[in-house]
């Protein structure tokens, strides 16, 4: 029995409250990992820099904050801010996974694989991922064009390097390569999973895809991230271990990756290399689709409580209310400065 799934069968009592239990557990983490733990690492990162910089140990935001945003200053280039997020998205990860421990979740037996096809099945579905994402990607891209010319302005997430030099491009590579899938991973599927589908599967994968997606913080990112996050649940289910989707992850983010180096470096060579990958994945994710070569069954647990109780649960369970709230406060507040 993989660490998915329940480890008895519950009376409907015991059930809820175990479920809501678990709901405030994943709450509480997800909230210190996206707002306490994020905030203090970006801070100290930040002054730290400053310090060593200028030799000037002060705690005055403002005096620091016009430093950082002097264009001269190396803080302004894409290679510091490339490597601001490993540091900061990796500090966050690693108080996330003391704080989980010190909870009673032990997130690094998710790296353990239940079932050694997860390597294969991993690379079998990032071309069905990759074909569900570039057609949701054309949806919304359509619908975000069509309200840009109405006056309405959608952000979009932008990892585009301003300053294509080696530095840039080697921490450019290590964030979206590896940092950003492990932390994301570790976070959305192996938090969420581990906590909720002991009381439901399939609750679980939902659950896990909607917040992977709203953590994006933008609607253009929410839908692909949402759709391809159920597929990223459905594998680690299957495989009984987030490293499925560890590779997925990184598969997925290597080609918009060669796209940004491409136009950063203004190589037609790369961008050549790039339309010859992406198409070449697309027709292999089709013929998997249509071939039917890859199921995402869910062998569901039987539970005392019903599925609409489960959702109920979970959906109105403070903790894990307030963090949804907090990412579609996100949403919403860009959209508004992006139009203001």
């Amino acid at each position: 029995m993989d660490f998915y799934s329940s480890s008895s069968l519950l009376p409907k009592d015991i059930e809820k409250h175990g479920l809501r239990m678990n709901a405030s557990k994943l709450g509480i983490l997800l909230l210190l990992y996206s707002i306490i733990f994020f905030t203090y690492t970006k801070k100290a990162f930040l002054y730290l820099y400053y310090w060593m910089k200028t030799s000037d140990v002060t705690f005055d935001a403002v005096r620091i904050n016009a430093y950082l945003t002097n264009k001269d200053n190396f803080s302004s280039y894409t290679s510091f801010s490339m490597f601001f997020s490993c540091c900061v998205v990796l500090a966050a990860l690693v108080l996330t996974l003391i704080t989980a421990r010190l909870m009673g979740i032990k997130l690094l037996s998710t790296l353990k694989l239940e079932d050694k096809n997860g390597v294969k099945g991993a690379f079998l579905a990032f071309p069905v991922v990759l074909v569900l994402n570039n057609i949701i990607t054309t949806i919304v891209n359509y619908i975000t064009n069509f309200l840009s010319e109405k006056g309405t302005i959608i952000p979009e997430a932008d990892f585009s390097i301003d300053n294509p030099t080696v530095s840039a491009v080697a921490f450019e590579i290590l964030y979206l390569l590896i940092v950003a899938p492990i932390a994301e991973e570790f976070v959305f599927r192996g938090i969420v999973l581990k906590t909720i589908a002991p009381y439901g599967k399939k609750l679980a994968i939902v659950v896990s895809a909607a917040l992977f997606g709203l953590m994006h913080g933008n609607l253009t990112q929410f839908l692909g991230a949402f759709v391809c996050g159920i597929v990223f649940a459905a594998v680690d289910v299957k495989y009984g271990s987030i490293v499925p989707s560890i590779i997925v992850h990184m598969l997925n983010n290597s080609l918009p990756l060669i796209s940004n180096i491409g136009n950063a470096v203004g190589s037609k060579v790369i961008t050549v290399i790039y339309f010859v990958l992406l198409y070449s994945v697309l027709l292999i994710g089709v013929f998997v689709i249509t071939r039917n070569m890859y199921s995402f069954k869910i062998q569901e647990d039987i539970h005392d409580l019903s599925y609409p109780e489960r959702i109920k649960t979970v959906a109105l369970n403070i903790p894990l209310l307030l963090y949804t709230l907090y990412l579609i406060y996100g949403i919403i507040s860009g959209i508004i400065a992006a139009n203001s």
